[in-house]
């Protein structure tokens, strides 16, 4: 038997064709219904059998710089057990940030960067540990322009990140006055900073001034040019405001009287810089450093002098023949045999120099010998005094540890012992000098009243007052200056009037006083017998 030819009559039955409706609305919720539909296609024609889904997570962050303050940023990542078919962000970060793209379970190969560079391991860099999962991997990279990550997952879901990148602005820095002068002709500047993230450091940079043209100068004479300074410029470091304050007043007061610039017109710009290396420079100001006033001819001489060779080295003839000069007559000019000496001293070494080194060497000596002359020789209390006063002021403007400052006090509280030790002896051996009563109105200033200073002085740096600590010992240094032998020999010259100075600031020396008064007056002293 043969089977005939299937005759189903569906066109019989339906004419319009309605069943194509069925085969159409299948194709169409094909294409609308959401999904991975090609994937399941290729799924149920796989003759391999039935895969289990990999497991993978990517993660995200970004870092930005320590110095700007600011937490880490996380980034939307993917993961396996993850409904979500697409992740984005958009994202603001400073410049010099770290994207940190961390991967377990799939490679990072597949990273798609526009814009960003990679930061390449270091070749000594560590290995990774050891139990670190398998198949986990770290790519790192710096956002200095505006970039974006594309990233597709084994099951075709995709994640993005579009980074913009924020400049880091210069600082700025611009004088609040005009330099000033100090106690103790110390230098002061007063400033005002500012920067987005906070400054990392400031400095006073000086350069000399252009030399003047001379009264009646040669027509068709080029004007005179700056030499290249023997000695360099005293450049210092400033003072800045609070930490982490992003911008503030600030003030800074150095001793330049030593220095060779010390007198001579200079300009100084202020130079801030922040962590990111970006400066800002503020405007020149042009202004006399202070300088210490000498009395004594032949120390003013010198100083001009120093300051002459200092600033150009090629005029080391003329110094050298000024100091021949001085010492041409010194019987003649009642030349003391230690200056005579210590000015054919400077002008052997000046005309024996055979490099910068030995005219800097000269510069130096220059200084002694003219301190010498205008003060004489001073004690060794009174130099440990001033070196104890200069190193916890110094200490005081770098910032140190309280730890420092307590250390330094103490050596100064030690140095004032010292000199006021001193100060009795020397007031005992001329005790006869001074037979009058303090004045009732003068302030009596004992022992302990400077001890209770540097006690202040070290609370005030503790707390974080520096500037008020600053201050205090500047006061505490003025009260000292008078003690110095230039001030008492004056003293005794304008008629004893140093001498009852010592008295009020010493308690001791005035039951000394008191005594010398009484027996300088023999009949009160046999009435009251």
């Amino acid at each position: 038997m043969r089977a005939g030819i299937p005759t189903p009559g569906l066109a019989a039955r339906d004419p319009q064709a309605l069943r194509a409706l069925a085969l159409v609305g299948l194709v169409a919720a094909f294409f609308l219904a959401p999904g991975s539909h090609w994937s399941r296609v290729r799924t149920a024609f796989d003759w391999r059998g039935a895969v289990t889904p990999q497991a993978y997570r990517l993660d995200a962050w970004i870092d930005p710089p320590a110095y700007t303050g600011r937490p880490p940023l996380v980034l939307p990542g993917l993961r396996s057990d993850d409904t979500n078919t697409a992740q984005a962000a958009a994202v603001s970060v400073p410049v010099g940030s770290v994207l940190v793209v961390r991967a377990a379970g799939i490679a990072t190969d597949a990273l798609k960067i526009d814009g960003l560079d990679e930061i390449k391991p270091e070749p000594d860099a560590p290995a990774p540990p050891a139990d670190a999962r398998a198949g986990a991997s770290e790519r790192r990279f710096t956002v200095a322009r505006a970039g974006s990550v594309q990233f597709t997952g084994p099951d075709q879901r995709t994640v993005s990140w579009r980074i913009a990148a924020i400049a880091d602005t210069k600082p700025s820095i611009a004088f609040a006055k005009d330099p000033q002068t100090g106690p103790r002709n110390t230098l002061v500047l007063s400033y005002r900073v500012e920067d987005d993230y906070g400054v990392k450091d400031a400095q006073a940079v000086f350069t000399p001034t252009p030399p003047e043209r001379g009264l009646f100068p040669r027509p068709g004479s080029p004007a005179p040019g700056l030499a290249t300074p023997l000695v360099p410029p005293p450049d210092f470091a400033l003072t800045l405001p609070q930490p982490g304050a992003k911008g503030g007043a600030g003030q800074t007061s150095k001793d330049l009287v030593a220095h060779p610039w010390a007198g001579a017109r200079v300009q100084v710009t202020l130079k801030v810089h922040d962590e990111a290396g970006n400066e800002g420079v503020s405007e020149t100001r042009t202004f006399r450093l202070p300088a210490r006033a000498f009395s004594k001819p032949i120390a003013r001489a010198l100083i001009e002098e120093r300051r002459r060779l200092a600033f150009d080295p090629s005029t080391r003839s003329h110094v050298e023949s000024m100091l021949a000069a001085l010492t041409l007559a010194p019987d003649q000019f009642a030349i003391p045999p230690a200056e005579y000496l210590g000015l054919r001293t400077a002008y052997y070494r000046l005309h024996n120099a055979r490099s910068d080194d030995d005219l800097r060497g000269v510069v130096d000596y220059l200084w002694e010998v003219a301190v010498l002359i205008e003060d004489g020789t001073l004690s060794a209390a009174e130099r440990e005094l001033r070196a104890a006063q200069e190193a916890l002021r110094e200490a005081l403007q770098r910032g140190a540890s309280d730890e420092e400052i307590k250390r330094l006090a103490q050596d100064l509280r030690q140095a004032m012992e010292k000199m006021m030790r001193q100060l009795a002896e020397e007031a005992r051996r001329d005790g006869g000098t001074d037979a009058r009563p303090l004045d009732q109105n003068t302030r009596v200033i004992r022992p302990q009243d400077l001890q209770r200073m540097v006690d202040r002085i070290e609370n005030l740096a503790r707390s974080g007052s520096r500037d008020a600590a600053k201050q205090l010992l500047d006061e505490l240094q003025a009260m000292m200056d008078g003690l110095k032998p230039g001030n008492r020999q004056a003293g005794r010259q304008q008629g004893q009037q140093q001498q009852s100075e010592l008295g009020a600031m010493i308690q001791e020396q005035q039951r000394l006083r008191d005594r010398t008064y009484r027996e300088g007056r023999p009949g009160q002293q046999g009435q009251q017998g």
